[in-house]
């Protein structure tokens, strides 16, 4: 399952995480038209902006951030955000098919995307304890569900 199909399954998605899954590239406009999309299906938007990111994927990507961008009524403090996009992506990469040498290897390589948390140092091979750095990963998970009451 994809990052943003895990957000959607946590109750996590608005459209500030697609805002900033836009701008990081874990999101896709067509991530943005399905969300936009599944909202006009229940009745659930309304204003015009939110109507044309249905059709997402015909704009250029600086209107789906401008649309995007007008779209965010209260302002959500980008690192709460961004933990909910780590949430969705450590859960995808616990739950992916990878071998556990790639899926550490990933791990790495998103310790240093999320610039190196706190939370998240005992999933670094360089850390110097004796956690095991997927162990650690599905702790880091656990937190972060229980932040977001997921």
């Amino acid at each position: 399952m994809t990052a943003v199909n895990e957000l959607r399954g946590l109750g996590l998605i608005s459209w500030s995480t697609l805002l900033v899954g836009q701008q990081k590239g874990w999101a896709s406009k067509s991530d943005i038209a399905d969300y936009a999309a599944s909202l006009l299906a229940c009745g659930n938007l309304e204003n015009i902006d939110a109507a044309v990111l249905a059709s997402a994927n015909t704009l250029d990507d600086s209107e789906v951030i401008d649309l995007l961008q007008r779209m965010i009524r209260s302002h959500t403090p980008e690192k709460e955000v961004l933990d909910k996009w780590r949430l969705a992506i450590l859960i995808s990469l616990n739950n992916s098919d990878l071998p556990e040498d790639e899926k550490i290897e990933r791990l790495q390589e998103l310790y240093a995307e999320f610039d190196y948390p706190e939370d998240m140092k005992s999933c670094s091979i360089y850390f110097q304890d004796t956690v095991d750095p997927l162990s650690a990963m599905r702790n880091v998970i656990s937190h972060l569900k229980l932040k977001f009451e997921v």
